[in-house]
């Protein structure tokens, strides 16, 4: 569903719906939900197979139909081969969060594995509380984790590496058109076309910055070495909203003062309520007892 909005860069805003995370909650209420966000004609993501304790409720949403091409499934961590085989028949699209998956102990990003069944990949950022929100970091740890597990195939042989598995071209390529090609909007977003929507991410050595001067192959650079401060200018569907690395019409002292307001309110209630961390450690047993009954398909 697409609404026009005075105002904003573009006048499109394109909504989605981002499941209540299936496993947590009764599998009818998973229902419902993508029901009616398939009722509304809006994007569907949902966090899939990320717990390996638990069953991905993926093979629920394959006996009740609901596996579709309009699915985005976030991190697929533990899915196994019958899962992904799901996934492909569905043409479903899979993101890989590659900073939280790492630290949160959910395994590598199943980059490899995505591709390899012929599913589009793209980056996304989770947790942007516990880590960096930058896509910049995403390409760069999705990269590097997915070069160092195909090299493992040459290590266990006791033998180096003799081939790049995964380019620079092909992180940038995860990060912009394959985005838009999960939200199924590349024919509008995520490249530099005829015909595309003008938004633009002017990066480069400017702003006193030293860590890209002395450029050799652009791509490499803006994967290898950039970071959010080498972001000059932005424009959104030909509108700047960021000049000379600084944003436009952007009041950040109130950003700021919003934030730290939301800060203080979060902590104090949640010290309210009890310590921040449990005083005896629960084990997972005792945690997934309580949430497979979610996964029973009525």
């Amino acid at each position: 569903m697409q609404r026009e909005l005075e105002g904003l860069p573009g006048g499109l805003l394109t909504m989605g719906v981002s499941l209540t995370e299936p496993g947590l909650i009764p599998f009818e209420q998973t229902r419902r939900e993508v029901e009616t966000a398939r009722d509304l004609g809006v994007v569907i993501a949902t966090h899939t197979a990320c717990i390996w304790g638990l069953p991905s409720g993926l093979d629920q949403f394959a006996h009740c139909g609901l596996l579709g091409a309009d699915i985005v499934h976030v991190h697929c961590n533990a899915c196994t081969e019958r899962e992904w085989t799901l996934l492909a028949r569905s043409e479903g699209k899979v993101s890989v969060t590659p900073e939280t998956e790492m630290q949160m102990g959910m395994g590598h990003p199943p980059i490899r594995r995505a591709i390899d069944a012929g599913l589009v990949l793209s980056l996304s950022c989770d947790v942007v509380s516990g880590n960096s929100g930058d896509m910049f970091s995403q390409m760069r740890l999705g990269l590097q984790d997915a070069r160092a597990l195909d090299n493992e195939r040459f290590h266990r042989r006791r033998t180096d590496p003799t081939e790049l598995s995964f380019t620079t071209r092909d992180a940038l390529q995860w990060a912009t058109v394959n985005g838009a090609r999960a939200l199924g909007m590349d024919d509008r977003i995520g490249s530099l076309a005829p015909g595309r929507q003008a938004d633009v991410i002017v990066v480069g050595p400017g702003n006193g910055r030293l860590n890209m001067l002395g450029l050799a192959d652009p791509v490499g650079a803006v994967v290898q070495q950039a970071d959010p401060s080498n972001v000059q200018a932005v424009l959104v569907a030909g509108r700047p909203v960021k000049r000379d690395g600084r944003l436009l019409d952007v009041d950040l002292a109130r950003v700021s003062r919003m934030l730290d307001h939301s800060r203080d309110g979060v902590l104090e209630r949640t010290l309210a309520a009890g310590p921040i961390l449990p005083v005896a450690k629960p084990s997972f047993d005792d945690l997934a007892a309580g949430l497979l009954p979610n996964l029973n398909v009525p």
